[in-house]
């Protein structure tokens, strides 16, 4: 009744209403709380049902971008990174100037071998973040194929090593 009478019901959809109403029913627990238990169910999934679980979880709160990063880092590790690039771009249409999103979108380009798409990626976030070091280490390690080669293999090495659920980070935000 409540998404109802807001109109919430038409703008997130019947999945998502149906999914705020135990949340609603159980307001002793932090909205927060709730999505990292549904996160942690969504990764426990044996691995062949992970990734569907990850991405439902993410179209039925599209505000949290921590499900489409697991999932992505769960298919790069599995060697599918166009997958990975594919399922994370929505995060981009949810927080087009956030310069985490777009490196990390970036990232996931290289490795799915868009140097075009990671450049233009780099560019935003450099723009989003003007003297970050990080941005502009990798806008220079990426402007030569050569470079952009061994980079790639920094990048990936790096994802390899990525735990699924990585630990929430304490950050900067600017408006």
């Amino acid at each position: 009744a409540l998404a109802a009478m807001h109109g919430w019901h038409e703008a997130a959809g019947p999945v998502a209403v149906d999914r705020l109403r135990p949340i609603l029913a159980q307001m002793r627990r932090s909205f927060g709380d709730h999505l990292e238990a549904e996160l942690g169910q969504a990764l426990a999934q044996p691995p062949h049902q992970r990734i569907a679980a990850l991405e439902r979880l993410a179209e039925a709160f599209p505000f949290f971008v921590l499900p489409r990063d697991a999932a992505a880092t769960q298919l790069v590790q599995d060697g599918r990174p166009k997958d990975a690039a594919a399922l994370f771009a929505p995060a981009l249409t949810r927080y087009p100037f956030c310069h985490h999103t777009l490196t990390k979108a970036a990232e996931l380009a290289l490795l799915a071998d868009d140097a075009g798409q990671a450049a233009a990626l780099l560019a935003r976030a450099a723009a989003a973040m003007p003297g970050s070091r990080r941005i502009a280490a990798l806008m220079r390690d990426t402007a030569s194929p050569r470079d952009a080669g061994r980079a790639r293999q920094r990048i990936l090495a790096r994802w390899m090593a990525r735990r699924a659920r990585p630990t929430p980070a304490a950050r900067q935000t600017r408006l």
